[in-house]
Order: structure tokens, then C-alpha cells, then sequence
């Protein structure tokens, strides 16, 4: 092979900086911020519960549209900005094996000199081949050499001939030797980079999870900060007779009591809200 193992572990580690590059700088951004602010981490996973802050916000946005402006509104469009780059992240990260053969190993001088042999060889072997059947069509359209000058062509075209399937032959084999030196290739750097990629992957999928888990948090947070100084939020509270603090537990409340629990006792979703309210 072409290649040592420390120089393998060197262009896994040299790909994985670049590939991981603009992640780092997304993350270490965000986390940064989390930590000179002493930001509060949840007990709950706000990401999961994003889909029903969501459903918070646009409820009581169609009592008092002016909650949403200001701060909260930066903030939740940050987190949605967030969440799909997560989301896009982690589809990415999931294709591992095309992200090995397209782009890791296009970026392995060493390997694309050995495919480029790999693919000179082919051409040559294809090119004497064709060598090969036209001076086989040249040889039969002679026929029966019977003149001097027949039976000399017929010497030169099977020379011709003979050489080329020589060539064809030589070229043949050497390009299975290098396509098994390709597979070999192949196989020293498989276990670096998953082992590399799927850790990074792992723990960045992680930092997102968090940095978003903790916006969210907030995003709820101010969401009923500003509810609880809305008159009309206030007055809808009042008709729906819903009772209990400004936050999401009564909301939860008021939610669940308004659907057919008896239909979704086995939702997944609707058990994770009653496991919330335990909790919150």
C-alpha cells in the first residue's frame, strides 16, 4: 500500500477539521453565549416539546399578535434557523458511507494517483482491445494468403496482432492489481474515518441539541412573561375559565383537556405531555 497508518490517521484528522469546520463555529458561538449569560438547562427536552411551544405561541398570538415582537421574536427565529440546521446536520452526518467515497477519499492525494493509474490502465487495455479486433477484421478480410505480398501482410497483421493482445493482457492484470490495491486502500482508512466521523457527528449533534433545547427553554419563558401582561390574554383565560399560573403546565392543562383523551391514550405525544405535567 501506498500509504502508512500514521499518514492515514493524518488525512482523516486534516478531513474531519475541514468537514466539521462550520459546525464548530456554529456551536462554539451559541455555547459561548449560554455560558457568559448563565443560561438555565431544563429539566425537560424543549426540543422534543418544541412542537407544542409552538402550538403555545400560535394560540396566543391570535389573542395578542404583539407577544411575539421584540425579543421573543429574535429569539424564536433564531431557534428555527437552529433547529433546521440541526435537522439538515444530522440527515448529512447519517450518509457517512457517500461522505467516505465522494468526498473523503477524493481529498486523499495518494488514492486519487493510484484511481487515476487505475484508470490510464483501463483506457490502455481498452485501446489495445480494439487494436486487437481490427486487426482480426483486417486479418479475415485477407483471407487465404497466396502472393508474396499477401502472405507478408498477413505476417505484419498477426504480428500487429499478436502484440496487441500482449499489451491487452498486461494491462488487463495490472489493473487488477491495482483495483485490489484500491480495495486494500480502501479498507486501511475505513475504520479511521467512521471512528472519527461518527464521533464528531455524535457530539455535535449533541451541542445542538442542547443549544437548542436552551433557547427553546427561553422562548417559552418570555412567551408567557409577556402573556401574563396581555389584557387579551387575559380576558381569553378568563372565557375559557382556565385556571392557574401564566406558563406551560396550565396551558398543557387547558390543552389535554380539550381533546378526546380517550382516543389518544396510546399517543406517544399526548403520554409525554401527562409525563410534563409530573414533572413541570
Amino acid at each position: 500500500m501506498r500509504i502508512t497508518e500514521e499518514e492515514i490517521a493524518e488525512q482523516v484528522e486534516e478531513f474531519i477539521l475541514r468537514y466539521f469546520d462550520l459546525v464548530e463555529q456554529v456551536t462554539g458561538h451559541h455555547l459561548d453565549f449560554i455560558e457568559e449569560n448563565e443560561l438555565i438547562v431544563p429539566k425537560l427536552d424543549y426540543v422534543k416539546l418544541k412542537r407544542f411551544v409552538d402550538t403555545e405561541l400560535n394560540n396566543l398570538k391570535n389573542f395578542d399578535p404583539n407577544i411575539a415582537v421584540g425579543l421573543l421574536g429574535k429569539i424564536y427565529k433564531d431557534v428555527e434557523g437552529l433547529t433546521k440546521y440541526m435537522i439538515d446536520f444530522k440527515k448529512r452526518t447519517k450518509i457517512s458511507s457517500v461522505i467516505f467515497s465522494r468526498d473523503f477519499l477524493s481529498s486523499v492525494k495518494p488514492y486519487q494517483q493510484l484511481v487515476d493509474e487505475l484508470t490510464l490502465t483501463k483506457s490502455s487495455a481498452d485501446r489495445h482491445q480494439a487494436h486487437m479486433r481490427q486487426t482480426d477484421g483486417q486479418i479475415e478480410a485477407l483471407g487465404t494468403a497466396t502472393t508474396p505480398a499477401e502472405k507478408e501482410e498477413y505476417k505484419v497483421l498477426k504480428r500487429k496482432n499478436v502484440d496487441a493482445m500482449h499489451h491487452y493482457m498486461e494491462a488487463k492484470d495490472k489493473a487488477k492489481e491495482l483495483q485490489m490495491e484500491l480495495i486494500e486502500f480502501e479498507n486501511a482508512m475505513k475504520d479511521e474515518f467512521f471512528g472519527q466521523f461518527e464521533e464528531n457527528s455524535e457530539y455535535y449533534l449533541e451541542q445542538l441539541h442542547h443549544i437548542v433545547n436552551v433557547k427553546t427553554y427561553y422562548i417559552d419563558k418570555i412567551l408567557w412573561h409577556n402573556a401574563k401582561n396581555s389584557t387579551s390574554i387575559h380576558k381569553f383565560f378568563k372565557d375559557a375559565q382556565i385556571k392557574g399560573d401564566y406558563d406551560m403546565k396550565t396551558f398543557i392543562q387547558y390543552y389535554l383537556r380539550n381533546i378526546n383523551i380517550s382516543k389518544t391514550s396510546k399517543d406517544d405525544w399526548h403520554s409525554y405531555l401527562q409525563e410534563c405535567l409530573e414533572i413541570l
